[in-house]
This record gives C-alpha cells, sequence and structure tokens, in this order.
C-alpha cells in the first residue's frame, strides 16, 4: 500500500466502514474531525463495499464549520461513492450529497442531485451571487454505485463520473465565497441556517472524501479502491516454526469491526520478519499458518492494534 499522496491536504475522510448499525463516523483524515449523526443514518452492511452510510431521507451527518472547507481559488477535489435507492427525485427538491452552504444566508458550494429539475448530478458554487457548475451527462440509474468526484485544477471545474470526465467548465481565477463559518452537510441541504428535511436523498455514500489543494484527478482515471487510502498503519512481528527457528509462513491480518482481509503475505525465511499496513487504526485479527505438514495449528493473535507507520 502506498497510502494517499496527498493525506497532509484531505479535510475530510470518510471510509463508512463501522460496525453494522453504528451511528459513529470517524474522520480518519488528518484532523480528525468530529462527525455528529441526526435522524438515523448509519452504517449499514452492503454487498459491494463492505460497509457504507445508509441515508434514509431523514438522516444525515454534520461537521462544524472549517476554514478547511474554504477552497478560496486554489485547487480541490470532493468525491464520494453514492447508491441512490428507490424513485428519484421523490419530490420535486435538490437533494443534497456533500455540502458547504446556507440557502438564504450565506452561499457557498455543494454537490447535489438535481431532483428539481434534470436529475442529474451537479456540482455548483457561488462567487458572489455568480454561480458555476458542472453537471454529469446522464441520470444515475437507481441501485448502482457510481464513484462521483469534483475537481479543480486551476482555471478548470471539472465532473467525473466512474472515472470518466463529465463536464469541464473554465472558471478562470474566481474564489468562491468564502464557507469558513458555514457547517458542512453530507445528506442534506442547509437553508436558513438549518439543515432542510426535503433536500435529503434516498441512498447509500461511501468513501467520502475531501481535499482541499490539489484537485487529485485532471484526466480520465480508475476510481479508488476502498477503503480510501489515508494514514497508513503498520503491523510487524516474527514467525517461527516447531523448534523456535525464524521461519517462512503466510500471514494475513483482517480487520476486526469489518471482517475485511487488509493483507495476506510471507514472513522472511531468514529472521521470520513480517510487515503489514492497513488503513485501519483499529484492531486486528493477524492469523500465521503452519507449513504444510508442520504439526502446529495457525497461530491467531486478536486485538493487534497497528501502530502509525
Amino acid at each position: 500500500m502506498a497510502g494517499n499522496p496527498n493525506y497532509s491536504k484531505v479535510s475530510l475522510q470518510l471510509n463508512c466502514d463501522g460496525a453494522v448499525d453504528s451511528t459513529t463516523f470517524t474522520d480518519v483524515g488528518p484532523t480528525g474531525r468530529t462527525v455528529t449523526t441526526y435522524t438515523g443514518a448509519k452504517v449499514i452492511a452492503d454487498y459491494e463495499f463492505g460497509r457504507a452510510l445508509s441515508l434514509d431521507g431523514f438522516g444525515y451527518l454534520e461537521a462544524a464549520a472549517s476554514s478547511d472547507f474554504n477552497f478560496g481559488s486554489g485547487d480541490f477535489a470532493i468525491e464520494c461513492f453514492a447508491y441512490f435507492i428507490g424513485t428519484h427525485p421523490p419530490t420535486s427538491y435538490y437533494k443534497g450529497l456533500v455540502v458547504c452552504d446556507d440557502i438564504g444566508v450565506s452561499r457557498g458550494w455543494l454537490l447535489l442531485l438535481d431532483g428539481d429539475t434534470t436529475n442529474k448530478l451537479e456540482f455548483s458554487f457561488l462567487a458572489g451571487a455568480t454561480s458555476y457548475s458542472v453537471v454529469a451527462g446522464s441520470v444515475p440509474a437507481l441501485n448502482t454505485w457510481y464513484h462521483i468526484a469534483v475537481t479543480r485544477s486551476s482555471t478548470n471545474l471539472r465532473m467525473f463520473l466512474n472515472g470518466v470526465l463529465q463536464s469541464t467548465t473554465d472558471v478562470g481565477t474566481t474564489a468562491l465565497n468564502d464557507t469558513s463559518a458555514i457547517p458542512l452537510e453530507v445528506g442534506s441541504l442547509r437553508i436558513s441556517s438549518a439543515a432542510n428535511a426535503p433536500t435529503r436523498p434516498v441512498c447509500r455514500l461511501t468513501g467520502i472524501r475531501i481535499t482541499k489543494g490539489a484537485a487529485v484527478y485532471t484526466s480520465a482515471f480508475t476510481p479508488p479502491a476502498l477503503p480510501l487510502d489515508g494514514q497508513q498503519y503498520l503491523i510487524t512481528g516474527t514467525v517461527e516454526d516447531a523448534t523456535g527457528t525464524p521461519a517462512a509462513r503466510k500471514v494475513i491480518a483482517v480487520i476486526e469491526a469489518t471482517d475485511k482481509v487488509v493483507h495476506t503475505t510471507t514472513s522472511d525465511g531468514t529472521t521470520g520478519a513480517y510487515r503489514i499496513e492497513s488503513n485501519a487504526s483499529t484492531a486486528h485479527t493477524v492469523t500465521a499458518y503452519p507449513a504444510g505438514g508442520e504439526a502446529l495449528p495457525a497461530l491467531v493473535l486478536r486485538g493487534v492494534v497497528p501502530i502509525e507507520s
């Protein structure tokens, strides 16, 4: 695992990979900011990615206002995986996905599903009263996962869907309105200083990441694997055979909260040492397997907490 070269610039990263039914969403970005859960948003099991944030049209997430969500005229990237459920739009409202905007009070930027007119994914930002936007080329299918990315690189504002460029807008050197005093909403729009119920989508989200200071994507790309790379954590140890001699053996690490296999490796045949990198800081189960014909059971270590690499 190479990690994320832009990790130090990440303003928020939600991998949404906690225990099923958990209402805790941990920011695994460098800031580790607090994310508040409202009205039933929770982690659910997902056949594609293992875990995801479930939004039922009532729940949403919120992070406190921060200059980290204020992009000015600089580069940025906003991305997430989204899976829309049921009939959309269920009402004629815009549906907020990742938003730092307070309609009627202080305008900022919005990644949303345009349930008012086109049913397409759209990103827009305000500079004064002038709006700049990029729009996806088609309506997203229901019950299908999409990777959505909006990036700014110098003068170019772009939208990608599953790594495919959808549209580009030349925004020049325009600076976005200052959003430092506006809370960030995931799964809702904010109107008159309050999250607005009719603007909450019925969908699943995961792999939510905001990067300030790097565009991340500027041309067609393969969507990232989940969980998104971030700070790397390290598990190390040694394996010995039945005689106490260092040995080469298969070693597997699994994140206990999700049962996700992090990595499979083979310990060094001379030193017995192994090294496994993980994106998760929580407890792992590490299993070392005996060689064929070796009269030893597999060695299972539970509750192994990695260190920062």
